[in-house]
């Protein structure tokens, strides 16, 4: 599981993975109130925003995840 983390392409999938995260968050709070969003909202977002990234990354790697996504993949793929 570990041997990945010598891989340059998983790091780049995982912060990947962690921008989209956050998009997802910020998206969902937005499509959930309608487009407007109060400073409490914020708040809570700016709040979540760790414990939803450390949740998620955490069980995506820890259940094999980016295990062989990088068999046949590469940047190149990335970029197309």
């Amino acid at each position: 599981m570990f041997a990945q983390l010598k891989n340059l392409n998983f790091y780049v999938v995982f912060l990947l993975d962690i921008v989209l995260f956050s998009a997802a968050l910020f998206l969902a709070y937005l499509v959930r109130f309608e487009f407007t969003l109060t400073r409490f909202l914020l708040a809570q977002i700016f709040f979540l925003l760790p414990l939803v990234l450390v949740v998620k990354s955490g069980a995506f790697f820890f259940l094999g995840l980016y295990k062989g996504m990088f068999r046949y993949t590469g940047v190149s793929d990335l970029w197309k």
